[in-house]
């Protein structure tokens, strides 16, 4: 997955993986994979803000509890634009555009694996 975002938003956002972002002064998730704004240099000697932040991905196989639970108030808490969930297990992808918390989490997937 890694492989095929970074080659398809190459020119076009910043992709980092398993990296912090930082939402405010106590909170710095680890997303698995992050697109952010340009140019990557404007992350050299910090972490990005909610603000540089396009979208978020959480790949959930044993986490889906806590990426649904703790992760997603967060992020929609900071004003993360998109956020997605990809559930392993249901082979699909929760999509979560402009979430405010308090978010209610999707038990079906908006989108299926194939």
């Amino acid at each position: 997955m890694t492989r095929v975002v970074s080659r398809r938003f190459a020119d076009r956002a910043v992709v980092r993986v398993q990296n912090p972002i930082r939402l405010d002064e106590y909170s710095e998730p680890e997303p698995d994979v992050a697109l952010l704004r340009l140019p990557p240099e404007r992350y050299a000697d910090a972490h990005p803000a909610p603000e540089d932040v396009l979208l978020v991905v959480e790949v959930a196989d044993t986490s889906l509890g806590r990426d649904r639970s703790r992760k997603l108030p967060l992020y929609a808490g900071a004003g993360i634009a998109e956020v997605w969930i990809v559930n392993v297990d249901a082979r699909g992808i929760e999509v979560y555009r402009k979430p405010r918390a308090p978010v209610t989490p999707r038990s079906n997937a908006s989108a299926r694996a194939r």
